[in-house]
């Protein structure tokens, strides 16, 4: 094992900020948000097709240090295809955007300190 291997054993996950991206909508109950707020890990938030099954939308903040939105798209007809183009093959208009920014994100800002938001 060289230096870096080593390194990385000793590495406190604690210093991480960890978050956990939930895909189905089985893991949407309170018995997991608390547990995930207990032991400070974020709670992913995805923007995604309305489709059965799929994790809900949420703004519910996990860790106060980190939010942390996923911008999947809602391209329901290529969600399921099995080709991750045409899976995420979405432009979001300003007008979605804007819903977010006034509503969900508002409200999740006035929970955390830092914000991530990733688009695929």
């Amino acid at each position: 094992m060289d230096t870096y291997d080593r390194s990385i054993i000793h590495l406190n996950v604690a210093d991480f900020a960890v978050a956990v991206e939930f895909r189905h909508a089985s893991w949407a109950t309170d018995r997991v948000f608390a547990e995930l707020e207990r032991r400070r890990t974020t709670l992913v938030t995805v923007d995604e097709p309305d489709l059965p099954g799929l994790f809900p939308r949420l703004d519910i903040v996990t860790n106060p240090g980190l939010f942390y939105i996923r911008f999947h798209g809602r391209n329901a007809k290529g969600w399921r295809s099995g080709n991750m183009q045409k899976q995420f093959d979405y432009d979001y208009g300003d007008d979605e955007l804007r819903r977010w920014a006034d509503t969900r994100i508002a409200k999740m800002v006035r929970h955390a300190g830092r914000l991530s938001l990733i688009h695929i």
